[in-house]
């Protein structure tokens, strides 16, 4: 599903616990519940809302897992290929950074390919809050390339600027340390090389 550039920010979120933090970047809590396994999820939402490819940054046995359950829910849907959908397990601690600069260019590597092909991309943890909004996508969006005219001014990129709060005090922090150069995103500089 290729998504026509626009103002990303006033689309519906999927779910309260969602926001677009892109056009083509949906973060959000964990979109499975095992109790309601037979019956509509928060991942149906997400493809609703245009998402081909899952990021889960939750660790092994942390929650149940839903990637063996996304086939039904593709075809209950039913405008939808399995084949066009995907899922990806990049594990992070909870409450701890990423375990090494290579491994966060693996997700943003995973990111960038689903940008180019036109896909929307949901990322997720178990809250939403810490590893997703706080870690990948907050250094996510400060090593987007920034227009010419916010670079002479100093000022953050149009999306940067708009973005909604970060749904935590912790993450607005962190989100706060990032945007100001804080060495919290070590790789940041090295990836806009």
């Amino acid at each position: 599903m290729l998504v026509p550039p626009g103002n990303h920010l006033m689309r519906p979120r999927p779910f309260p616990n969602s926001y677009w933090a892109t056009p083509l970047l949906v973060a959000c809590e964990y979109p499975w519940t095992l109790t309601r396994a037979q019956h509509s999820q928060k991942v149906d939402m997400l493809l609703r809302a245009g998402v081909r490819m899952f990021i889960d940054l939750t660790e092994s046995g942390e929650l149940p897992p839903y990637a063996p359950h996304l086939a039904p829910h593709v075809s209950r849907i039913g405008s939808i290929e399995l084949c066009d959908v995907e899922y990806h397990s990049f594990p992070i601690q909870v409450r701890s950074l990423p375990r090494s600069e290579s491994y966060v260019r693996q997700i943003f590597a995973v990111l960038r390919e689903n940008a180019r092909r036109g896909r929307i991309s949901a990322v997720h943890c178990r809250d939403g809050i810490g590893r997703t909004g706080g870690v990948v996508v907050g250094c996510w969006l400060s090593n987007r390339p920034r227009s010419a005219s916010s670079r002479r001014s100093g000022s953050p990129s149009r999306s940067t600027a708009n973005s909604r709060k970060a749904p935590s005090r912790a993450a607005s922090a962190t989100l706060s340390a990032i945007w100001s150069g804080s060495r919290a995103c070590w790789w940041r500089r090295s990836e806009r090389e």
